[in-house]
């Protein structure tokens, strides 16, 4: 079954299907107490961002910028249309997701997820350095760079990432940690954690201190600055 799945997980970045019938099929297993680390904060370093940032090309390189520093969830990102940027006020409207298990976007799960994220320095450059790429086709901004087809859920991301975090020699972690690299960041860097839970699209503040409390620096500031100022030191 292991072989099976992933068969058909490369026909499907290959374009060749459109769903994986194997996903969530699992053979029956011997009960075994172990604690899940998916969800777990394990966010990546500069040097490694770096490596990354290095390993990666062409339009998925700018994904993984865009995800870096936009604190969205996955199935937001692959999700994101052009028509919901806002290049006035900087901001991308969240108000859709694409998941693995669902063949059409639809709307996030709860209501604090639709929300508008502020974009800074380095997600607006990445979606200046998409625009040759989708801007003037069916409005999905992040696509497979494979099939030039819109991704259909996070397993082939999945898979390209892992890719190119072994080109880079970096430990490898699910794409998801993007979303943590860039809250934990921000906190130590002294964001309010106000306007972290904001961009990350939580109920309240003690959803975003529960996940990233041991990053938190007591420091408030005007919003975003010690972000860009951490991402341009290192550039």
């Amino acid at each position: 079954m292991s072989v099976l799945r992933t068969a058909l997980d490369d026909a499907v970045e290959e374009g060749m299907m459109e769903f994986n019938p194997m996903m969530g099929k699992k053979l029956k297993q011997a009960k075994v107490e172990l604690k899940s680390t998916r969800d777990e904060v394990d966010p990546f370093s500069w040097d490694e961002r770096k490596a990354i940032n290095d390993s990666a090309e062409g339009q998925f390189k700018w994904f993984v910028q865009f995800g870096f520093w936009s604190g969205m969830r996955i199935s937001e990102l692959i999700a994101l249309r052009w028509d919901r940027i806002d290049w006035i006020h900087n901001t991308a409207r969240v108000d859709q997701v694409l998941t693995q298990a669902s063949k059409n976007y639809e709307l996030p799960k709860t209501k604090h997820s639709i929300r508008d994220v502020e974009l800074h320095g380095p997600a607006l450059e990445a979606l200046i350095k998409m625009k040759p790429y989708s801007f003037l086709e069916d409005g999905i901004i992040f696509k497979n760079p494979y099939c030039g087809k819109a991704w259909n859920g996070d397993s082939a991301v999945r898979k390209r990432f892992k890719n190119v975090l072994k080109k880079a020699g970096v430990r490898y972690r699910y794409p998801y940690q993007m979303r943590h690299t860039y809250a934990s960041t921000a906190l130590m860097e002294g964001e309010d954690i106000g306007f972290v839970g904001g961009q990350l699209g939580h109920e309240d503040e003690a959803v975003t201190f529960k996940h990233y409390n041991r990053y938190i620096k007591g420091n408030r500031s005007e919003r975003g600055s010690k972000l860009e100022a951490a991402w341009a030191a290192q550039n």
